[in-house]
């Protein structure tokens, strides 16, 4: 009958169903229509999905990054470096090249953290409520330029001020 609704044909809902074909967005709309869910909500996730088709997140970090963005509460314990989900892009950009991750999937994975970051501690109406503990090295330990550091923990102390975020170091 789900498929009958759709429509699909029922063995294409359950090769969605099981990973083994991909959605596309009207079709994920109609779902989550029919399923009385949020679409943004579960958008982003697919979003996600769909841009790790060109790799831009590896395949393990998938269903974190899908919790993430279905949580309520993210707590982050960072030692070294910034919350991911409290990097302005810069610094990203300046992490990934650290790492060693390839020229071509840096830009693609950069954007990813940021709409990542757009779906969680941005999201309308109700954001992820972030809880950040950070050794105090991380606030000194330069990634990127002295400029892109000055921006890093410009936007740290901005995000600092938001009811949503609570940052202890």
């Amino acid at each position: 009958a789900f498929g009958d609704a759709m429509p699909l044909h029922r063995t294409t809902v359950a090769k969605i169903e099981s990973g083994q074909r991909h959605i596309n967005a009207d079709t994920l709309r109609r779902w989550c229509e029919l399923c009385h869910v949020d679409f943004e909500l579960y958008e982003a996730g697919a979003r996600l999905a769909w841009v790790a088709e060109a790799s831009p997140v590896p395949d393990w970090f998938e269903d974190f990054f899908r919790a993430q963005v279905l949580a309520h509460t993210i707590r982050a314990w960072c030692p070294i470096i910034m919350p991911g989900l409290l990097q302005v892009p810069e610094y990203a950009r300046a992490l990934n090249e650290l790492t060693g991750t390839p020229d071509d999937l840096i830009d693609e994975r950069v954007a990813a953290r940021i709409d990542l970051q757009q779906q969680t501690i941005e999201r309308k109406p109700v954001p992820v409520k972030m809880v950040a503990v950070m050794d105090e090295s991380v606030l000194y330990r330069q990634f990127g330029t002295v400029e892109v550091m000055h921006k890093q923990l410009a936007h740290l102390a901005a995000l600092a001020q938001r009811k949503n975020v609570a940052i202890q170091v």
